[in-house]
């Protein structure tokens, strides 16, 4: 486990934790205790519990990479991260797999306008893709939503995303 005081180092730009057998849940005040945060990645983990609200205060964000946990839960607001390049959520039970609200969040994601990578694939996500993936970044050149609970169309605005190089939808 990581000590709590740990969290409360705010001078920390950069923590990268990945790919070790490190578990526990991450403090619900992070990104207010960490606002200078540019780069978050705890791949390949046991963390569990949900992802903090917080987090979207942490505004200078770039990367936020939470891949290969147990988080679950619904994916928090993440309005206030206009820096987001890279969101990379994929391989753990986030999402509650019925006909919802699970990818809402994607809606708050307009304002990330240089957002390029958007992975949320191997998840629990249920319903619909939302409309809104038409505002996302013209930037984004990769989107993964494959292996969730996803019904429904393709929304038609997904043209907007003239970068779009790689996009796998594939299982739902």
């Amino acid at each position: 486990m990581i000590p709590s005081s740990f969290f409360n180092v705010s001078s920390i730009l950069h923590i990268g934790i990945v790919n070790n057998n490190i578990q526990g849940t991450l403090p619900l005040n992070l990104g207010n205790a960490l606002p200078n945060l540019i780069h978050f990645g705890i791949d390949n983990n046991n963390f569990s519990a949900p992802i903090p609200a917080s987090l979207s205060n942490a505004s200078n964000l770039y990367h936020l990479g939470l891949v290969g946990n147990q988080l679950h839960g619904q994916v928090p607001s993440l309005k206030k991260l206009h820096r987001l390049q890279r969101l990379v959520l994929n391989q753990n039970h986030l999402g509650s797999g019925e006909f919802g609200r699970d990818l809402g969040f994607l809606c708050d994601l307009a304002n990330a306008t240089r957002l390029k990578v958007l992975g949320v694939n191997i998840n629990n996500f249920g319903g619909v893709l939302p409309q809104c993936i038409a505002n996302l970044s013209s930037s984004l050149d990769r989107f993964y939503v494959s292996d969730n609970r996803l019904v429904g169309s393709i929304p038609n605005g997904i043209g907007n995303l003239v970068n779009l190089e790689s996009l796998y939808l594939s299982m739902n």
